[in-house]
């Protein structure tokens, strides 16, 4: 698990998160969305509202504190079997307490393994500073 050190204010996305395509004819608002890892890949999110998201198993999330169309990530962790113990514990009541008002959640990792390296190549989101993140 991730979180950004209570010491720092996360600085907002840049370049390292933009909307999905979904059809030819545009982009579905604010229900889907890319986050780039270190390595470039693309990680597609799911987006929710943080009082309507859903409390999915064996997912990664990204707790976003949303203004405007600036998004800040404040907290990334994978739910595990028991999601509940993650969204009732204390790191997830930090997140919100930093502003968190949006879930983006991420459910394409295959297995254990995949969500542990999706995690670790996202991580850098929430300690890089806006002019280091990655241009998408």
């Amino acid at each position: 698990m991730y979180f950004i050190p209570s010491n720092q204010d996360p600085a907002p996305s840049s370049a390292t998160d933009y909307m999905a395509e979904i059809t030819a004819k545009g982009r579905v608002a604010q229900h889907f969305h890319y986050w780039l890892g270190t390595s470039g890949k693309p990680y597609l999110h799911t987006v929710f509202d943080m009082k309507n998201a859903p409390h999915y198993a064996d997912a990664l999330i990204l707790a976003v504190r949303r203004n405007g169309s600036d998004r800040t990530p404040v907290l990334l962790a994978r739910t595990g079997k028991m999601p509940e113990t993650l969204f009732s514990g204390a790191r997830f009541a930090r997140a919100l307490a930093c502003g968190a008002n949006e879930l983006h959640i991420h459910l394409m990792g295959k297995d254990e393994k995949a969500l542990k390296n999706t995690e670790a190549d996202m991580a850098y989101l929430l300690t890089a500073p806006a002019s280091q993140k990655l241009a998408a």
